[in-house]
């Protein structure tokens, strides 16, 4: 599973680096926080678990305006342990500097 996930990324990386006219790399980690709750009838449990995560991310700048960041982040809170994919996208409502 991390393989074919790692795998996925190198190769969205890889596709849009291609339409992308500038990279940029960098680390990212943090303090994650996760908040369950269920609700049945009247009765509410809830539970909150902290934990930190961390990873590496690239910036792929397609135009002034617009930017792709996809993200590989290892997650642990408590006794779970995740790898997480997020790809994001930024408007700049001003010029990239």
């Amino acid at each position: 599973m991390l393989k074919r996930i790692v795998l996925i990324f190198s190769f969205t990386g890889t596709i849009v680096t291609g339409f992308a006219q500038d990279v940029n790399f960098g680390l990212t980690g943090g303090f994650a926080n996760v908040r369950q709750s269920v609700k049945e009838g009247n009765i509410t449990i809830s539970d909150a678990e902290s934990g930190i995560y961390a990873g590496a991310f690239a910036n792929l700048i397609v135009n002034d305006n617009f930017a792709i960041q996809p993200e590989l982040l290892y997650s642990a809170v408590e006794d779970t342990q995740a790898i997480v994919v997020p790809i994001m996208g930024k408007f700049y409502m001003t010029d990239i500097l």
